[in-house]
C-alpha cells in the first residue's frame, strides 16, 4: 500500500510487515524521498498505481503556490518524471497512455504517462480539486468549482457538453454505464446521462456533498458536510432508508463497501460501520488517539485501512470495527 503522511513523506508499505510490526523498512518497503532531511510538498491526495508506476501528487512544495505530479517506479521508489502545475488536489487517473489531472490553475490536463508531456488541456472558470472521471466510450468528465461539470473527448480535450448546477463542484461523478452521479455545493444529488448531459433527476438534501458518492447494486450512498448519510435508489432518486443516517460531524471522505458493511468516516474522526439495507449501526470506531480524517479510507476483502491526523496508519477488521494493526508514521 502507498500512502502519503502529513510529515510530507511518501512510503510504500507492506501490510503483513505491519501487522507483524517488523521496523521499517521490510524489504520491498521504501520511502520517497529517501533522505531523512528531505520532504515532499504537502499533499492532500492518494496516489495512484497503474501497472508498475505510482503517480503521487503534491498540493504545494516550500513558498510557491505551485504543485509537482510525480511518476515513480513502484517497486523501488525511483523517480521517472514529473509535472509542476499549480495547487493539485485532484487525484490522477490513467488510462490509454495517458495521465489525467485537475489543477487549481482551471485547467485540466491529459500527459503522457511514459513521459509527463502534456498531450493537451483544457481550461473551466475556476480551480478543478476532483479527479477526472473516465468512462469507456472515451469520455473523460471534469467537475470544477465554477459550478459546472464538463464532459470532453478524453483523446483530444474537446467539449462534448457541460452542465451547470448551482454550486461548486469539488468531486468527480460515478458512473454507471451511460448515466453520472454527483454532489455539489447547492445541496443537491444529481443523475446525468453521460453521453448528451440531460439531467435524469436531482435530489435536495440540502449540504453540500463533497464526496464522490459510492454507487453499489444499484444504490447510491453519499455523506453531507451537515453530517448526514443517505442511500437513494439510482435509476429513480429516491431515498431507501426511513431516514438518513447522522454522524457526529461533517463527511467529506468518500464511502466505501467492505462485505456487507458500509463504511463512512466523518471529519471528527469517528468511523461508523452501516448496515447498507436499513442505515442502521453496526458497529463505530474512534481514532486513538483523536485525529480528524479527511481522506477517504481504503479497503480489501476483510480490511479497512484509515489515515487519520494522528501520525498512525490504521488498519481495521471489517466485520467488527476494530483495528488489527497500527503502524506509527513521522506525521
Amino acid at each position: 500500500m502507498f500512502v502519503v503522511t502529513q510529515g510530507q513523506k511518501l512510503l510504500a508499505l507492506d501490510p503483513q510487515a505491519r501487522s507483524k510490526g517488523t521496523a521499517f523498512p521490510a524489504p520491498g518497503e521504501w520511502q520517497y524521498p529517501a533522505e531523512t532531511d528531505r520532504r515532499l510538498g504537502a499533499s492532500y491526495t492518494p496516489p495512484t498505481l497503474a501497472g508498475d508506476v505510482l503517480y503521487a501528487v503534491t498540493y504545494t512544495e516550500g513558498t510557491a503556490n505551485q504543485g509537482k505530479l510525480r511518476a515513480l517506479n513502484a517497486a523501488s521508489g525511483l523517480l521517472l518524471w514529473e509535472f509542476a502545475a499549480a495547487e493539485i488536489v485532484s487525484q490522477p487517473a490513467v488510462k490509454d497512455g495517458l495521465v489525467y489531472l485537475g489543477s487549481s490553475d482551471s485547467h485540466a490536463y491529459a500527459l503522457d504517462a511514459g513521459t509527463g508531456q502534456v498531450r493537451w488541456k483544457f481550461k473551466t472558470g475556476h480551480k478543478i480539486w476532483a479527479n477526472v472521471a473516465l468512462d469507456d466510450s472515451r469520455s473523460a468528465y471534469v467537475a470544477s468549482l465554477d459550478h459546472k461539470l464538463y464532459a470532453l473527448n478524453a483523446a483530444d480535450g474537446t467539449q462534448q457538453w457541460t452542465f451547470p448546477t448551482g454550486g461548486a463542484l469539488a468531486s468527480a461523478p460515478a458512473i454507471d454505464r451511460s448515466t453520472l452521479f454527483f454532489g455539489s455545493a447547492d445541496g443537491r444529488l444529481y443523475a446525468v446521462n453521460a453521453r448528451s448531459g440531460e439531467k435524469q433527476w436531482e435530489l435536495n438534501l440540502g449540504a453540500w456533498l463533497w464526496a464522490t458518492p459510492l454507487l453499489n447494486k444499484g444504490i447510491l450512498y453519499a455523506g453531507s458536510l451537515d453530517g448526514q448519510v443517505v442511500a437513494v435508489d439510482a435509476s429513480s432518486g429516491k431515498q431507501v432508508w426511513d431516514q438518513p443516517y447522522r454522524t457526529d460531524g461533517p463527511v467529506s471522505a468518500a464511502a466505501l463497501m467492505v462485505g456487507d458493511i458500509l463504511v463512512v468516516a466523518a471529519q471528527s474522526g469517528k468511523v461508523y460501520g452501516l448496515d447498507p439495507a436499513t442505515g442502521r449501526l453496526r458497529w463505530n470506531y474512534v481514532a486513538d488517539p483523536s485525529g480528524q480524517i479527511f481522506s477517504s479510507p481504503a479497503a480489501d476483502a476483510q480490511s479497512i485501512y484509515l489515515a487519520p491526523g494522528n501520525q498512525r496508519l490504521i488498519a481495521l477488521d471489517g466485520a467488527r470495527g476494530q483495528p488489527t494493526w497500527v503502524h506509527r508514521t513521522e506525521g
